[in-house]
């Protein structure tokens, strides 16, 4: 199984990149880093970005397999999330 860390995620381009990965490959998880005040927050802004590009269906089969990372690039405290110890790719 692959996981993937991504960046820019709740942009144009990273939001492009988010939808195909996690629809071209069904065992994928991806862990988008996303700069926001909370969980809900994250996930919200993941959904919002994924859902310009993907149906309605897609977008919320994808979300299954999504789980947001709090945080910012320059915050080097994210690298303490057990969850990325199995990312596979960035």
């Amino acid at each position: 199984m692959r996981i993937v860390l991504v960046t820019g995620s709740t942009g144009f381009i990273g939001g492009a990149v988010a939808a195909h990965l996690v629809t071209s490959d069904e065992g994928l998880r991806l862990f988008p880093l996303v700069r926001a005040e909370s969980m809900e927050a994250a996930r919200y802004r993941v959904a919002a970005s994924l859902g310009r590009f993907l149906d309605a269906g897609a977008l919320e089969s994808a979300l299954t397999r999504i789980e947001p990372v709090v945080g910012d690039l320059l915050d080097t405290t994210i690298l303490d999330d057990h969850r990325l110890v199995g990312v596979t790719h960035v």
